[in-house]
């Protein structure tokens, strides 16, 4: 894993942050969306770059409050108030979204875009059928009325494993479990055949039993559409089960970006390492499981250097005063860590062996 300054591609090289051959579905380069505060501008996604190719699910993961909502909202163009898109591109297939007017991004948000939230029970209308909001989705969108759109309604609601499709359109959502709930939410993402499905922290509100199922169907409907998927989790044994690439975010940017197997094998950034170590494992002998020491940034006061310098071991003087770029350490596989960069050895080869 050894690489040289002139091996090395920054992250405003799209080929650093790709999904290898494909042409992405949705391409974002240099995102920044800051919120203005009495302390100043709070930088809560500060030059994020990623790609998501069709078929192909990316998880974007990263502690709460490290940008990955901000992020999904942002390609959405739904940034509350006083938050602002800044800079930065957001392409669908090559059609920059944050070119287009309300009435345009409306089309999309629904049709070109699904969009699967954290809570099913203030995703849907509890005054109307899941039928009705099925149907709401349809017409929104030009798409068929009458016999035509209570076929494909129930055709949508049996892709997500509803059991009697006929009887539970007529059903309200205080009427089905929350595991059922959210299966409609994703009948109504997906009812439109987007091209890409963004899922924010799908599985919060369930319980543990039903999360895996909820996100493996997810995963399964994209598979067979070729619809490209991301997935915003902080859980990372969603992302070894479900994702094939991983974008890792800490305070506003990625730090970390690879296929899945290589990252949970040999992480390049001692974030992504950290998150690692803090997972529940059967050979853990039991005890309390590490954690990361300290807080994140201030993110209306960010340090000069790598935003993870005051909370890293292996921090020298040079990280606290260089901030890092997103560079490429092998083809597929980056990080925003100056160590690993100039070394080229992942973060376990930087720990030094225990004395015997």
């Amino acid at each position: 894993m050894n690489t040289t300054d002139t091996d090395r591609t920054h992250d405003t090289d799209e080929t650093t942050v790709g999904s290898g051959t494909k042409a992405p579905v949705l391409s974002v380069r240099g995102l920044k969306t800051w919120f203005t505060t009495p302390a100043g501008d709070v930088r809560a996604v500060d030059g994020v770059t990623f790609d998501v190719a069709a078929g192909e699910t990316l998880g974007l993961v990263g502690e709460s409050g490290s940008g990955k909502s901000v992020t999904a909202n942002s390609i959405l163009r739904l940034v509350p108030q006083p938050g602002r898109i800044v800079a930065g591109e957001i392409r669908l297939n090559g059609k920059d979204l944050k070119e287009l007017s309300p009435e345009q991004l409306r089309e999309v948000r629904g049709s070109d875009i699904g969009m699967v939230f954290q809570n099913p029970m203030t995703a849907l209308n509890p005054s109307f059928t899941v039928g009705w909001q099925l149907a709401e989705a349809l017409r929104a969108h030009g798409g068929p009325t009458g016999r035509e759109a209570e076929a494909r309604i129930e055709q949508a609601l049996a892709d997500v494993g509803m059991p009697d499709p006929a009887r539970q359109r007529a059903s309200f959502p205080h009427q089905m479990s929350g595991g059922m709930r959210q299966r409609v939410v994703i009948a109504i993402g997906m009812i439109n055949s987007p091209q890409l499905l963004i899922a924010d922290e799908p599985t919060t509100a369930l319980d543990v039993t039903i999360q895996m199922q909820v996100i493996a169907l997810m995963k399964r409907l994209a598979d067979e559409r070729g619809t490209a998927l991301l997935l915003i989790t902080h859980n990372m044994g969603v992302v070894a089960k479900m994702c094939d690439r991983v974008a890792v975010m800490y305070a506003g940017e990625i730090v970390e970006q690879a296929p899945v197997e290589p990252l949970f094998a040999e992480p390049l950034h001692p974030y992504t390492a950290g998150l690692l170590d803090s997972l529940p494992r059967a050979d853990h002998v039991r005890g309390k499981l590490p954690t990361l020491p300290g807080f994140p940034p201030d993110m209306a006061n960010v340090p000069s250097g790598c935003r993870f310098a005051d909370r890293c071991r292996f921090a020298q003087d040079q990280c606290r005063t260089t901030h890092p770029d997103l560079v490429e350490i092998e083809p597929g596989r980056s990080t925003r860590c100056l160590i690993v960069q100039q070394t080229g050895k992942p973060v376990s080869a930087l720990i030094p062996n225990e004395p015997s």
